[in-house]
């Protein structure tokens, strides 16, 4: 017999739509999905560059490159979605309905809130340091 969040058959929208979420899953991915992206964007990515580049007049004509800007917004984002597609893929090919709707309302909530990080990000600074 099957697990209740096991589904047999076709998988279409509607069936995804009416499957009940599962909070337990859903809450630690999604908190994870997104500090992925903010600590990429505010920890890794400027020690990788400051470890290529180093400091001086010449790492700071690198870093204001069109292209570097480009990695600095969406490589962080790229990552997340990439982690989020191959969870949703392997979670549809095994038909984990529930787990499946976890992934697909996080990545809803991450092209939602992605292009406002900053402001949110601000607001909770704001928050924490009073």
């Amino acid at each position: 017999m099957k697990s209740q969040e096991e589904h047999s058959g076709r998988v279409d929208f509607d069936t995804i739509i009416h499957t009940p979420i599962s909070y337990l899953h859903l809450i630690p991915r999604l908190v994870f999905t997104l500090l992925l992206p903010g600590l990429m964007m505010y920890l890794i990515l400027p020690v990788t560059f400051w470890s290529l580049f180093g400091s001086g007049s010449t790492a700071s004509r690198i870093i204001e490159l069109p292209v570097s800007r480009l990695i600095y917004q969406f490589v962080p984002l790229l990552t997340a979605l990439i982690f989020l597609l191959w969870r949703w893929l392997r979670n549809y090919r095994k038909r984990r309905l529930v787990k499946l709707k976890s992934y697909l309302i996080i990545l809803f909530v991450l092209f939602a809130f992605y292009p406002f990080r900053h402001a949110i990000l601000n607001y909770v600074i704001s928050l924490i340091i009073g």
